[in-house]
């Protein structure tokens, strides 16, 4: 039975992989003291937040949240289960791309016991929303006084949302990287679920990304190489 595993995470599951680190039950005689990872693949990670969060629970943008909801994505600011009241996983992911802004965030280890190498996505002229996109047309008449709504329709996404930095739709390349210059860049959005948006793929989870080459390469390289870092 293997003591350690390699870890391959997308988006939020990158974070909560880092948080493992500080769990009481991390570090136990049956991993050598070590830990159970042994290295850790990030992929379009929101490491210190995205503005996003920031925007959703903005009572102007109300509409454009339920709308979500209806579809299944729900966007909580907290959650009460059992009695007890903890921060919706939306709201932990509060910060604009360069300082963590939610509690949950700011509790990250900034030196895991493990290294970690960071797989950054980004847009490109042919996958940001169009103006005036036959989605964005809809979203916009649903929620005509939501900011997010107008940005969408009108092609000012990155414009309005991330203030011009580059981002994969959701997150800034700032956000996931290390900002160490030894990240692996590829075009693509965060998820194919952006598509519902105005976004065209490919989005970094699919094959022509290139992305599950860069990981397989990841896997095979050694921990001390040159894309992790400790």
């Amino acid at each position: 039975m293997a003591e350690q595993a390699d870890v391959v995470s997308h988006s939020m599951g990158g974070d909560l992989s880092r948080y493992t680190a500080v769990l009481p039950a991390f570090f136990t005689d049956r991993t050598g003291w070590r830990g159970p990872i042994h290295k850790l693949i990030t992929i379009d990670t929101p490491h210190r937040g995205t503005e996003i969060a920031d925007q959703l629970f903005d009572p102007l943008n109300d509409c454009l949240r339920t709308l979500q909801g209806v579809a299944g994505n729900y966007s909580f600011e907290t959650v009460v289960a059992n009695g007890t009241t903890s921060t919706g996983a939306l709201a932990d992911m509060r910060g604009d791309g360069g300082t963590p802004g939610s509690v949950a965030l700011q509790l990250l280890p900034v030196m895991p016991p493990f290294p970690i190498a960071y797989v950054v996505g980004s847009t490109d002229a042919n996958t940001r929303p169009a103006a005036r996109c036959g989605r964005c047309l809809v979203i916009e008449l649903l929620c005509r006084d939501s900011p997010l709504a107008g940005a969408l329709y009108l092609g000012r996404w990155d414009e309005f949302v991330f203030r011009g930095q580059p981002n994969d739709g959701l997150v800034t390349t700032d956000s996931q990287s290390n900002l160490a210059g030894n990240e692996i860049a590829v075009a693509g959005t965060h998820s194919a679920s952006l598509n519902h948006l105005g976004f065209t793929g490919p989005s970094v989870l699919q094959g022509t990304s290139g992305v599950p080459g860069f990981v397989v390469g990841l896997l095979n390289e050694k921990v001390s190489g040159p894309h992790f870092q400790h």
